[in-house]
């Protein structure tokens, strides 16, 4: 590719980039008419790299929608023994409901939810229970 012909991608580029900020790389393909080729999304992120890495365009900022009523809420857990410790922090990962965990040590669980009615029985076998503190 020409130098004349990178700059001109690098102003089209940069002109996308400042019209629709939040086009993502397939969308910038299918602007380009570029859309059909198998890389052409990869390719035009290279191209973004290159231009943030000499300058040529400010690095993107991130701004996300505020989510209205969100009230997340953080548990404190204790397992009562450490049988099938891994197969608890397994059930709270893959919970959908659960959106962290971490297993904090010995038989400490935290995790936070935006689901202030979860309930622990869920995550519990009856002879080793999971109790919030």
């Amino acid at each position: 590719m020409k130098k004349s012909e990178r700059l001109g991608l690098y102003f089209d580029l940069f002109s996308l980039m400042v019209d629709e900020p939040r086009i993502p790389p397939k969308g910038i393909a299918a602007h380009m008419n570029t859309y059909h080729k198998p890389r052409a999304a990869f390719i035009y992120t290279q191209h973004l790299q290159i231009m943030y890495e000499k300058g040529i365009s400010k690095t993107p900022e991130i701004t996300l929608k505020p989510y209205l009523g969100a009230e997340i809420a953080a548990y404190f857990c204790r397992k009562t023994d450490e049988k099938n410790l891994y197969n608890t922090f397994i059930d709270l990962y893959k919970d959908e409901r659960v959106l962290y965990v971490v297993l904090l040590s010995g038989c400490d669980f935290l995790f936070t939810t935006r689901n202030k009615e979860i309930e622990y029985d869920l995550h519990q076998n009856k002879k080793r229970p999971l109790n919030p503190t």
